[in-house]
């Protein structure tokens, strides 16, 4: 399984964007689908063990060096904020399963959620 190195994340306090996952345009294995301009994802970290999870949108304003920014709020714990990544997901083979080079897991639609969301464990959903 791929994962993003820690070097690449800036974990940031803004409670405008709680939740939101900036990503920086043109970087491979973090794009998201072809014509989509925002998803619903999870990004495994820390050897897969964990994940940060959110709205993904594409952004020009990251500082050099970092590639995806997790906005965050000021009174988040890390248990909230980096949250354990389900082993069993990864051999499911189910529509979130990254193609290629890619780190990020998409959930790609609103539709295939609902389709999905009583196969898939509550604390998966719970950010989405």
């Amino acid at each position: 399984m791929k994962t993003l190195d820690l070097k690449r994340l800036l974990i940031r306090t803004n409670e405008e964007k709680d939740g939101i996952i900036e990503l920086k345009k043109g970087v491979k294995d973090i794009a998201l689908p072809e014509g989509k301009k925002f998803a619903r994802v999870s990004i495994p970290i820390i050897d897969g063990k964990y994940c940060i999870r959110g709205m993904a949108i594409y952004s020009d304003d990251l500082p050099d060096g970092i590639d995806v920014i997790y906005n965050i709020n000021n009174n988040q714990s890390m248990n909230e904020i980096i949250r354990s990544f389900p082993p069993k997901l990864s051999n499911q083979g189910r529509h979130i399963v990254p193609k290629g080079d890619s780190v990020i897991w998409v959930f790609d639609d609103l539709e295939e959620l609902e389709k999905w969301k009583h196969t898939l464990p509550n604390y998966l959903l719970a950010k989405f």
